[in-house]
C-alpha cells in the first residue's frame, strides 16, 4: 500500500511539472512575434531569414536626385518618378512664390564646422558657382550656399554640384547646398536627360555648364533670363541653415584676404574675435567688414591690411562702389580706417555713424531682421535690411585687420550701364520702399515718419541722377 501511494505521488509530481513547463513555454511563445522564423545552415553559419510578410517588411526609402550614384542606367519612367519624389521634399517660402530644398547636399564636415563661431551664408545662380573657388580658398569654415535654379538650371545645378563634390574635397567638406525653384518655371522633363551625363575630373564645371547649355533652346534661355533674381529670398534661405551662433552674408565674389605660408588665416582670427568677451558681451551688435574693389590680379587678393594699403597707393584698389554710388560704404568711414595703426588681430576699429543707402557686409548673431523678400532683382536689397537693423537698435562697428576684396575689378567713375530690365527692377523696388516699406517701419518701431533717418531718405541723392524719382505723399497725421 505504501509503495502504491508513493508511485501515485511521484506520478502526480511529474504531471504537475509537465503542466507547469507547458504553461511557461506557452507564455514564451506569446511574447514572440507570430512570425514563422526558419533557420537554415549556410556555409557553416546559422542565419535567420527575414519575414516575408509585405505588411511587416521594411519599406525602402524612395530614391532622390540628390542621392549618390549614377542615373545612366535608369529608365525614363523611373527617372521621372525619382524627379517627382525629389520635388515633393521642398517647402514653399512665406509668399508661395518659390519652393526651397534645404541641404540637398549636406557638407561632410557639417557637424564639426557648425561648432565654430561663424558660418558664411551666400547665394547665386548656376553661373555664379565658379566664383566659389576663390572664396573657399580663403575661408575654411562652414558655408551655406543657396542656388536659384529655375527650369533647366535645376538639372545643370545637380550635375554641377555632384561633379564638384566628387572632384574637390573642400566643396564636399565645407558647403551645404540649397536649391530654390520659382513656382512659375519648374523643372521640365525636356532636360531630364542631363542627369545621365557623366564627366570625369579633367572636365571643369564651367565646361560642363557650357556643354549642357548648348542643348537648351533659345526660348527657354530667354524665359529664365527674364526672371528677376530673388536676392533677399536666397540670403534668408542660406542664413536659415547656418547653425553657428554668428552668421555673415557676403556675396560670393567678395573674398577674404589670402593666407601667407606659415601664417594664421583670417577665418581663424575672426573666429577667435567672435569668441572673445568683447564680442560675446555686445548685444545687438553687427561687426562690419570693409569692402574694396581690387584690380584683376588673376585671382590674387591682398593678404593683409598693409598689403591692401599698398594696393591703394598703387591705384590697384579702391573703396567698393565709391565711384558709382558712394553711400554704399560711406558710413564705414574707410578713409579714417585706412589711417589707423596696423593690428595683428581682428578687433573693433571704429563705430558706424549710420546713414541710409549704407550697405554693410557684417557678421552678427542669428535673430537680426530678415532681408525683406518683396525686394526682387536689382536695388534696395541690402540697404533696407540694414536700415531696419538700425531702427531695431542694432549698433554697427567696423572691424580692423580684416576686409573683403570684390573681384570685379575697379569700376570707373561713371554710373553702371543700366539695361531696361534692371532699370525697371530698380524702379519697382524703390516704389515698394516709399509706398509700403517706410510706412511699415514707422508703425513697427513706433517712430515718427519725420524721424531724422527717415527724413534723409525722403529724397533722392542729387548726385546719383540715374536713380528713378518716386513721388511719395506722407500722411498729415504725424503722431
Amino acid at each position: 500500500m505504501a509503495r502504491l501511494l508513493l508511485r501515485y505521488l511521484v506520478l502526480g509530481g511529474m504531471l504537475l511539472l509537465t503542466f507547469y513547463s507547458t504553461i511557461i513555454n506557452f507564455k514564451e511563445v506569446e511574447r514572440k512575434p507570430i512570425l514563422e522564423v526558419r533557420e537554415k545552415s549556410m556555409r557553416g553559419k546559422r542565419s535567420i531569414e527575414k519575414p516575408t510578410s509585405p505588411l511587416l517588411a521594411t519599406r525602402r526609402k524612395p530614391r532622390k536626385l540628390f542621392d549618390g550614384g549614377s542615373f545612366s542606367n535608369v529608365s525614363d519612367k523611373d527617372l521621372e518618378t525619382i524627379l517627382e519624389n525629389s520635388l515633393l521634399d521642398g517647402h514653399y517660402d512665406e509668399r508661395g512664390k518659390y519652393k526651397n530644398y534645404a541641404n540637398v547636399f549636406l557638407a561632410d564636415k557639417y557637424l564639426e564646422l557648425s561648432k565654430e563661431a561663424a558660418c558664411v551664408a551666400t547665394h547665386g545662380t548656376v553661373d555664379a558657382i565658379k566664383k566659389i573657388f576663390q572664396f573657399i580658398k580663403n575661408w575654411k569654415g562652414m558655408i551655406s550656399l543657396a542656388l536659384f535654379a529655375p527650369s533647366y538650371e535645376y538639372f545643370i545645378a545637380i550635375v554641377y554640384i555632384k561633379h564638384l563634390r566628387m572632384c574637390h574635397a573642400s566643396m564636399r567638406d565645407q558647403i551645404s547646398w540649397h536649391l530654390s525653384l520659382p513656382k512659375e518655371i519648374p523643372p521640365t522633363l525636356k532636360y531630364l536627360h542631363f542627369l545621365r551625363r557623366k564627366f570625369n575630373c579633367s572636365v571643369t564645371g564651367v565646361q560642363i555648364t557650357n556643354l549642357l547649355l548648348a542643348e537648351v533652346s533659345d526660348e527657354d534661355k530667354k524665359e529664365v533670363e527674364n526672371l528677376r533674381y530673388p536676392q533677399n529670398a536666397m540670403r534668408n534661405l542660406a542664413r536659415r541653415f547656418c547653425k553657428t551662433e554668428w552668421v555673415l552674408c557676403p556675396d560670393v565674389d567678395m573674398v577674404f584676404p589670402d593666407t601667407l605660408p606659415n601664417s594664421e588665416s583670417m577665418h581663424s582670427k575672426l573666429n577667435r574675435f567672435l569668441k572673445s568677451d568683447k564680442a560675446r558681451n555686445c548685444e545687438k551688435c553687427a561687426f562690419v567688414f570693409p569692402v574694396y574693389e581690387i584690380e584683376n590680379m588673376k585671382g590674387r587678393v591682398p593678404e593683409s591690411k598693409a598689403a591692401l594699403l599698398q594696393y591703394l597707393a598703387e591705384k590697384k584698389a579702391q573703396i567698393y562702389h565709391i565711384t558709382i554710388f558712394a553711400p554704399n560704404q560711406l558710413s564705414s568711414n574707410l578713409s579714417v580706417w585706412e589711417k589707423l595703426p596696423l593690428l595683428p588681430d581682428v578687433d573693433i576699429a571704429l563705430p558706424v555713424d549710420f546713414n541710409f543707402y549704407y550697405e554693410p557686409v557684417y557678421v552678427t548673431r542669428h535673430g537680426s531682421p530678415k532681408f525683406d523678400e518683396r525686394y526682387i532683382g536689382y536695388g534696395m536689397t541690402r540697404n533696407t535690411q540694414a536700415l531696419e537693423m538700425h531702427l531695431d537698435g542694432y549698433r554697427f562697428f567696423v572691424l580692423d585687420s580684416i576686409f573683403l576684396s570684390h573681384l570685379w575689378g575697379i569700376l570707373e567713375n561713371k554710373p553702371l550701364p543700366q539695361s531696361a530690365p534692371r532699370k525697371r527692377q530698380l524702379q519697382l523696388n524703390i516704389k515698394l520702399f516709399y509706398t509700403f516699406f517706410i510706412r511699415e517701419l514707422a508703425l513697427k518701431y513706433q517712430i515718427n515718419i519725420d524721424n531724422e533717418v527717415l527724413a534723409k531718405i525722403g529724397r533722392r541723392p542729387t548726385k546719383f541722377t540715374y536713380l528713378p524719382k518716386v513721388n511719395i505723399v506722407y500722411s498729415n497725421n504725424k503722431s
